[in-house]
């Protein structure tokens, strides 16, 4: 059953790593799944989300953001200890073939990008709705960045969506816990 598996895994990220090549991708896929290290997420993107989320939900946007930081900060935290714990070589550093179009160091399972991107994506979604659909799809972007760049295979993207959303899920019912918070709550009309 494993060997199935196994086989299956290294079909998918041959034809999604080698198989989907072209320049588009070439350039997008390696653009997309840094794009938290860029100066513009930085410095443009997580403020406007941060104000976005106090616009939204005024001081709750506010424990909300931050919640959602820990939650990110924490999953990223798990990824990084399973990583050692299952110590599985990248695609690139076996002997197969595989384009690497990233850098990735340390192992592959499970796949931090996956885990971060749906942990932000599962809470933020759960207090802003409206924003389900974009943050989903990034997420999913850049899931298949890691595979289309050949640092991932598609079991660590999808081992670290699972994880990432498992964290969510607990990092959402945290925040919904501090949000009943007397002070937090929103006053109710008399």
């Amino acid at each position: 059953m494993l060997d199935w598996f196994l086989e299956i895994d290294l079909s998918v990220f041959h034809w999604i790593n080698v198989g989907l090549s072209n320049q588009g991708f070439d350039w997008f896929f390696p653009a997309i799944t840094d794009l938290h290290k860029t100066t513009f997420f930085r410095a443009v993107f997580v403020p406007g989300i941060l104000i976005s989320m106090i616009w939204a939900k005024k001081w709750q946007g506010v424990v909300i953001f931050f919640a959602s930081f820990i939650t990110i900060g924490l999953s990223d935290f798990i990824g990084g200890r399973m990583k050692h714990f299952f110590e599985r070589t990248r695609p690139f550093r076996l002997d197969l073939e595989a384009i690497q179009r990233s850098p990735a160091g340390g192992y592959s399972f499970p796949s931090n990008h996956a885990i971060c991107m749906f942990s932000a994506a599962i809470i933020i979604a759960y207090f802003f709705p409206k924003a389900r659909w974009p943050l989903l799809t990034m997420a999913v972007l850049v899931a298949f960045s890691r595979v289309y760049n050949g640092v991932h295979f598609p079991s660590d993207v999808i081992g670290g969506a699972i994880i990432g959303i498992a964290c969510a899920s607990v990092g959402i019912l945290l925040t919904r816990a501090i949000l009943k918070v007397k002070w937090l709550a929103p006053k109710e009309n008399s």
